[in-house]
């Protein structure tokens, strides 16, 4: 009998002892697991920064590219520049006699405040 229990003893010692490895196994698991979800969502974050800064790069390319060819620099001569080339006539447009040119004004409604009872009744009434 000392000897069957003994036997039953270590059985469940050494069940409980796996019981404990694999808990221990599946918690460094989970740890490892969420870790990975971690640094996956940190490289997804990065790989977009760096997207989108190729595509700022791009562009700035397209506008040095832009800034330095003789289009650009001609519309800018007309333009800015107010500079004409050999045979154009310059045209200056002219205001009517006693034109005066008026400033739109911008007509900004003034907000309108509630009480806090007007707030809790239109979200529990209203729709």
């Amino acid at each position: 009998m000392l000897k069957f229990l003994s036997q039953f003893l270590t059985k469940r010692v050494l069940a409980i002892a796996a019981f404990i490895i694999i808990g221990i196994l599946l918690m460094d698991l989970n740890y490892r697991i969420s870790e990975y979800f971690s640094v996956s969502a940190q490289r997804d974050k990065v790989e977009t920064e760096v997207f989108q800064l190729w595509l700022t790069r791009e562009s700035l390319k397209t506008e040095v590219a832009y800034a330095n060819s003789d289009m650009a620099v001609e519309k800018w001569a007309r333009e800015e520049g107010k500079m004409v080339r050999p045979g154009d006539a310059r045209v200056v447009p002219l205001p009517q006699e006693g034109f005066t040119p008026t400033v739109p004004v911008e007509v900004k409604p003034t907000p309108q405040y509630y009480q806090n009872w007007e707030y809790w009744y239109a979200i529990f009434f209203e729709k």
